[in-house]
């Protein structure tokens, strides 16, 4: 499985050329990414991806953990944790909130609940990422024969 993203903050505009200007170009990347680290932490449900968000053009540094993108010409600068995949969210979560981790599973990796790819909420092979695959369901929640 590959590595996912976790969204540590993205900014634009006057807030972003205050990082952009004052911390990022006098002082560099890892200051850039201690200072963000800092300023930001993060409220709601995390939103994580399976790719980082960098887009055409942007520059990126990766600095431990964290995986800084900005773009000067578009004045916007964001920072992504790099997380090793949970084997709730990547490729086999099935709800909107992952039952292993508790962060977004993106919609496109979502599975149908039944499915025997699925991950279960208190299901100990889930939870330690150990593949396996479940018994499908009856439509009343039993175990199909």
């Amino acid at each position: 499985m590959a590595e996912h993203y976790q969204r540590i903050v993205f900014v634009q505009g006057d807030e972003a050329a205050e990082v952009l200007d004052g911390v990022l170009s006098r002082q560099g990347v890892e200051r850039t990414v201690e200072y963000l680290t800092q300023q930001y932490t993060g409220e709601g449900a995390p939103e994580i991806s399976d790719s980082p968000s960098a887009g055409r053009g942007d520059d990126t540094a990766r600095v431990g953990d964290y995986l800084l993108t900005w773009n000067l010409r578009r004045g916007y600068i964001g920072l992504e944790r790099v997380m090793p995949p949970c084997p709730g969210c990547v490729g086999r979560g099935t709800g909107a909130v992952c039952c292993v981790c508790g962060g977004q599973v993106p919609a496109s990796l979502r599975r149908r609940p039944g499915d025997p790819s699925e991950v279960r909420a208190g299901c100990p092979d889930c939870a330690a990422g150990r593949g396996h695959v479940h018994v499908p369901l009856a439509r009343d929640g039993s175990a199909a024969s």
